[in-house]
């Protein structure tokens, strides 16, 4: 991955530079597919088997539940293949993308218009480089905010003036800010650790509770409660090692 210089092209390598995605593409498609093929697998022989005679028609909800819990299953998986796959590969001459079914490629000084988009569904906005070739499209959401940084400044000194657009209201707003960015990632891991344990807490109270009045499918939300509890937990703790760590490097 780069450093936090940016790759400005005076000392860029010859080689280029290759970014990737964030790491919590893969943990979230790891964790989305074997999540939902778990609950998708429970639920549908639940469903189809009807033990208990709580489903009115067991093998439609079976059909729903199995597609349902497939099609997020399926997501999983498609995350863990985007982040095998996609890379951005970035030198002085050459801006090349690769995706899961194909690769595409500009060569950066034949560049005739670099287009800065800011969509409002998408905050972290897009390039678009035309060279008479090819087309490239960047995404900047799908690389972490510090790496955006780095490519938005290298793109903006490494092309001419005069074919770049939309540049103005792209800065405004899509340009990260980094110090800002630490501070609210901060307040939400504060946030998430202090609310998982609560949100754990309620699970396992549903499970002993059993609203539904069926104690088949109990233990899931125990399973998951703990799993919460334990999560936030370790959050906690880690946090709290933190802050014991600079207080003690204080006093010395």
């Amino acid at each position: 991955m780069p450093s936090n210089d940016y790759p400005r092209s005076e000392d860029s390598a010859a080689d280029g530079k290759e970014y990737r995605l964030p790491k919590y593409f893969l943990v979230l498609g790891i964790a989305c597919m074997v999540l939902f093929a778990l609950i998708g697998t429970f639920s549908t022989v639940t469903a189809a088997v009807n033990v208990d005679g709580s489903f009115r028609y067991p093998v439609p909800t079976a059909i729903f539940l199995g597609c349902f819990c497939s099609g997020w299953t399926f997501l999983g998986v498609f995350l863990i293949l985007a982040s095998c796959r996609v890379r951005l590969f970035v030198s002085p001459q050459t801006v090349r993308t690769t995706g899961i079914f194909r690769t595409r490629e500009v060569q950066l000084p034949q560049v005739g218009r670099a287009i800065w988009k800011s969509i409002l569904y998408k905050p972290s906005g897009e390039l678009v480089f035309h060279d008479p070739a090819s087309k490239v499209l960047i995404h900047y959401g799908n690389f972490r905010k510090e790496d955006q940084v780095e490519l938005i400044q290298f793109f903006r000194e490494k092309l001419t003036e005069h074919v770049q657009e939309g540049w103005d209201r792209f800065a405004l707003y899509c340009v990260p800010d980094i110090p800002s960015l630490h501070r609210r990632r901060e307040r939400a891991r504060r946030l998430s650790n202090v609310l998982m344990p609560v949100w754990g807490a309620m699970l396992i109270a549903m499970s002993i509770w059993d609203p539904c009045g069926n104690g088949v499918r109990r233990w899931p939300y125990g399973a998951i409660g703990v799993a919460a509890i334990a999560w936030g937990g370790i959050g906690l703790y880690s946090r709290w090692r933190a802050a014991k760590a600079a207080a003690d490097d204080k006093v010395a």
